[in-house]
């Protein structure tokens, strides 16, 4: 599949497109958020750049949504690409 540039302006657009109820609005740390998009681009393998996506919810770049934008992306890199995770059943067990 075709691999497409991710920006740092298209995950803010998505952030805010997703986040209109956030508490707190804003980008907290724009160098971050540009590491980010660097490390994902830089990747060839589509898991890798999704993993990358995902990571951007332990990194904290917004001042609050970050999981749900991370989410979201890393949804979209898969599905370019023509790939998707999906929910396993997970058992859960009492000690």
């Amino acid at each position: 599949m075709t691999r497409y540039k991710i920006t740092a302006e298209m995950i803010i657009e998505i952030h805010d497109l997703l986040g209109p109820d956030l508490e707190i609005q804003g980008i907290r740390d724009k160098g971050t958020l540009d590491y980010l998009v660097e490390r994902i681009n830089k990747e060839r393998d589509v898991f890798k750049r999704a993993a990358w996506a995902l990571y951007l919810a332990d990194q904290h770049p917004f001042w609050d949504g970050q999981k749900r934008t991370a989410f979201y992306l890393a949804d979209m890199i898969l599905r370019a690409d023509g790939s998707t995770y999906m929910k396993s059943k997970i058992r859960s067990y009492r000690c």
